[in-house]
């Protein structure tokens, strides 16, 4: 699981973007730092659906780079019997786009580009703040479930051949494991992605300093907030699926399935009309030098201008 709230061309910034990563805490990562002209962490290990390392992986899931070329990416939620260990790591859907030593990549061109079979399911959102772009990609719908079913009438729509949608500018988007409901028009958005852009959006508009706004939006992200309603899926059984449906997802809640999970990385992108760069990283959950799993005290700030 992992949620973010988005949009370029805002009233006071050219790009926002505040994301929660929802991840097995040990799984192997290093920080956000400035890597050549890109900013972003990066993948060390390779975790499958149930905590076990099968390969490696140096892909990222957020970052962006000094000519303002920037992604992130959601994993699609998938009957867990579909996910196929030899996929390409989706990680690199992000990190070849803000690397690429290509003099003016163009997003729209780098997303026709991609082969989407070959990764399991994903929500791509990438864009270039030169030419104020932004599109959006992914390569399943929703996971379909008959009522009070679990897994075995799970039915998931291959998106591969779907084409890409331009957003809007000046709109606040928000998405998490589920489909990005402004391009399915026929999918349910989320009740956390839906209460989470109302809070954000509430926010954006308050006359707040920019460190103040990273620490609102980075408070607002910790919202741990468990939404009991219909639309809640049955994959994983009722108790955990109840835990990720909170902004933030707390690690080993009782009743969870999903052990040494929960909201890992914290990151927060903003960059105004002057083009200055904020990239703001947060723990949440880390781990100690006994492979315990403690609360998160590392905060890191990386500030840029763009070229």
């Amino acid at each position: 699981m992992c949620i973010s709230f988005f949009g370029i061309g805002l009233e006071k910034y050219k790009l926002v973007i505040a994301a929660n990563r929802d991840e097995f805490i040990h799984r192997k990562a290093l920080r956000a730092e400035k890597r050549d002209n890109f900013i972003c962490g990066l993948d060390i290990g390779h975790i499958g659906t149930f905590g076990d390392e099968f390969e490696k992986s140096y892909g990222t899931w957020i970052g962006i780079n000094l000519k303002g070329k920037f992604g992130f990416l959601t994993n699609l939620r998938q009957d867990i019997k579909s996910i196929q260990i030899d996929k390409k790591s989706r990680g690199f859907l992000v990190k070849d786009y803000i690397s690429s030593e290509v003099e003016d990549l163009d997003p729209l061109k780098y997303l026709h580009s991609l082969n989407k079979k070959d990764y399991n399911g994903f929500n791509l959102i990438i864009g270039d703040l030169k030419k104020n772009k932004m599109y959006y990609t992914g390569n399943k719908g929703s996971l379909k479930l008959n009522e009070f079913d679990m897994r075995d009438t799970a039915i998931e729509k291959d998106l591969s051949n779907e084409g890409v949608a331009e957003l809007q500018t000046n709109i606040l988007y928000g998405i998490s494991n589920g489909v990005l409901t402004e391009f399915f028009k026929e999918e349910v958005e989320w009740e956390k992605v839906k209460k989470g852009k109302t809070i954000f959006e509430r926010l954006l508009k308050q006359d707040y300093k920019k460190e103040e706004l990273v620490d609102k939006l980075l408070d607002e992200l910790l919202s741990d907030n468990i939404e009991i309603h219909s639309n809640l899926p049955n994959i994983l059984g009722i108790e955990t699926e109840k835990n990720l449906s909170s902004i933030c997802i707390e690690c080993n809640k009782p009743g969870s399935l999903l052990k040494n999970y929960g909201t890992r990385t914290q990151t927060i992108i903003l960059v105004d009309y002057a083009d200055r760069l904020t990239f703001v990283e947060r723990d949440r959950y880390t781990v100690d030098e006994n492979s315990e799993i403690i609360p998160g005290d590392f905060r890191k700030i990386i500030e840029e201008v763009l070229l």
